[in-house]
């Protein structure tokens, strides 16, 4: 039986869990293979393909990864950081007002996680948030 464990959905794809979730890229999925859980985006796979003479022969190919490892309870890190100012749990940060959220993307306290965020208020149930996603963009530019 394979191992499973917690891990987020890395994306750009939604995930169908086997309990019958929609689960949108950032959020926690609970009990998934070990094997697709990784540091990495990408991983390098050997398959085997049929020459055009009917030869079998192998080459590495890039393979999708799509959950990224939780950390501590849930909370993500960025990239190549373990530091505690630098996690945020985005699920929960956009569960704020409107105001707290776009006042918090002007001042950059978030601005390593404007990707996710804006991934998740685009995935969201329900109409995007106008001003939030103008918000990130403006960021974004400068």
């Amino acid at each position: 039986m394979k191992s499973t464990v917690d891990a987020i959905v890395r994306g750009p794809q939604p995930y169908f869990g086997t309990d019958g979730i929609l689960y949108m890229p950032g959020q926690i999925v609970r009990g998934v293979p070990a094997d697709e859980v990784g540091e990495n985006a990408t991983v390098e796979v050997e398959a085997e393909f049929e020459a055009k003479n009917g030869d079998l022969r192998k080459r590495m190919v890039p393979k999708h990864v799509p959950f990224a490892p939780l950390v501590d309870d849930g909370a993500s890190v960025t990239a190549g950081s373990n530091a505690l100012s630098d996690r945020l749990n985005v699920t929960d940060f956009l569960k704020q007002g409107e105001n707290e959220i776009i006042a918090a993307i002007v001042s950059g306290s978030v601005d390593d996680h404007l990707a996710v965020i804006e991934q998740q208020e685009i995935a969201r149930k329900g109409p995007a948030r106008k001003a939030l996603i103008e918000a990130v963009a403006e960021r974004l530019t400068n």
